[in-house]
């Protein structure tokens, strides 16, 4: 499991391990954090995005969890742009990225 403090770390990996990332946000407001096309793919995401509020209020920040399971060999960075889906022209509130080298 990576999280907001892992941005711009090497995370090492077997093909067939899973990787969980659990970032910051609020997606009551529009916002969830986008994976980017990689460039190979050797990354695929498993099930849908998770929305876990930190409190029971409505429009509660919490976590928006994404799980990969590395599929084949090689090295890619692994990007998520923080943006409103529908907002096409603007750039993102926020980008989080980490470099993956699966094994």
């Amino acid at each position: 499991t990576i999280d907001d403090q892992n941005a711009g770390d090497v995370i090492e990996m077997q093909v067939g391990d899973m990787l969980v990332v659990s970032l910051d946000g609020n997606i009551t407001t529009g916002f969830n954090w986008v994976p980017a096309p990689q460039d190979p793919v050797l990354l695929e995401q498993v099930g849908d995005t998770e929305v876990t509020p930190e409190g029971e209020g409505l429009g509660a920040p919490g976590k928006i969890v994404l799980q990969f399971k590395a599929i084949s060999e090689g090295q890619t960075p692994l990007t998520f742009e923080y943006k409103r889906a529908w907002e096409e022209d603007v750039e993102p509130e926020k980008t989080f990225e980490v470099t993956i080298v699966v094994k």
